[in-house]
């Protein structure tokens, strides 16, 4: 594995890391791109991004992983607000002026959910990975719930606890909280996906 270091954004304030396979890559102008878990490193959480991408170029992918705007080794940008979206664009920008044109975009919790704003947004998103990603209630779930936890007596006291403590306040807003997209913009998206045929996995 090859690795070389690159900087982008409009100030070259972005920083990310090029892992090419030794061998040249075998998916033609594909590549995967990887970055920030909330606050973590673009390492990703116990080095798991550094891990897939040891793994992916091992079967001939090249991968991108980097740190968004504000986050990790890449500077915060003055006079603008953040967006991951923009920043995975911006990326995707850089790696197509060296050859690559389609991209699997390959995000963790709030990184997957940036990942399908990104793959919505940008025609040129190939793939989606997404990993512990949003999750709603529907069909059954409530039926399962509730029977799972009825004849546990851990769930009932933990239930009662809710009414005999009271919570602790949490001052200010996480400026890491990516939040869930509506379910019926879920919906929607899924069917522009399938019509643009973007493989899914989640």
């Amino acid at each position: 594995m090859k690795q070389e270091i690159l900087r982008f954004g409009p100030k070259q304030e972005m920083l990310g890391i090029l892992a090419s396979p030794d061998r040249g890559p075998r998916f033609g102008s594909l590549i995967m791109l990887i970055w920030n878990t909330g606050i973590s490193h673009r390492i990703g959480p116990h080095r798991m991004n550094v891990e897939i991408s040891e793994a992916m170029t091992r079967i001939g992918m090249p991968v991108f992983r980097f740190d968004v705007s504000g986050r990790g080794d890449s500077h915060a940008r003055q006079g603008q607000g953040v967006s991951a979206v923009e920043d995975v664009r911006e990326a995707m920008d850089l790696l197509q002026s060296k050859g690559y044109r389609a991209f699997i975009l390959h995000g963790l919790c709030s990184g997957a959910i940036e990942a399908h704003y990104t793959a919505y947004a940008d025609p040129r998103v190939a793939g989606l990975s997404m990993v512990d990603t949003y999750s709603y209630r529907i069909g059954t779930y409530y039926l399962r719930y509730f029977t799972k936890r009825f004849v546990r007596w851990n769930a009932w006291k933990r239930i009662l606890q809710r009414f005999t403590k009271s919570a602790p306040k949490l001052e200010g807003a996480d400026q890491f909280f990516v939040p869930f997209p509506q379910l019926e913009r879920i919906r929607s998206d899924f069917v522009t996906f399938k019509q643009r045929r973007l493989k899914c996995h989640i």
